[in-house]
């Protein structure tokens, strides 16, 4: 019992970890761009695009079945990007969600 609750405040922990970072970057974003500066854009494109996860991706790191992914789309429950037909998913966006599942699944 003592091994489940620690296994528990760790994992909440990792999560409000995670949550902070997202936090942070977000705000570290926004001061790179009100910068005037421009030198590093392409870089920054490119990290972008390698942070986007496919939708039997998503799956897999979410160990979900494609039909439960899409009914999280369609309840509004997970963000995602289209580029044409193809639909994509954030990773760093499915890794909280990962982990605040744990959480609950913990509770």
């Amino acid at each position: 019992m003592k091994t489940e609750k620690k296994i528990k405040e760790l994992e909440y922990r990792i999560f409000n970890l995670e949550k902070s970072l997202d936090l942070l970057m977000k705000k570290l974003n926004r001061v790179e761009e009100a910068l005037p500066f421009d030198t590093e854009s392409n870089e920054n494109e490119n990290l972008e695009a390698e942070n986007l996860l496919s939708i039997k991706d998503a799956c897999i790191l979410l160990n979900i079945t494609e039909t439960k992914l899409m009914g999280w789309v369609r309840k509004d429950l997970i963000t995602f990007q289209r580029v044409g037909e193809i639909t994509y998913f954030d990773k760093s966006e499915l890794k909280i969600l990962f982990r605040k599942m744990m959480v609950q699944d913990l509770e």
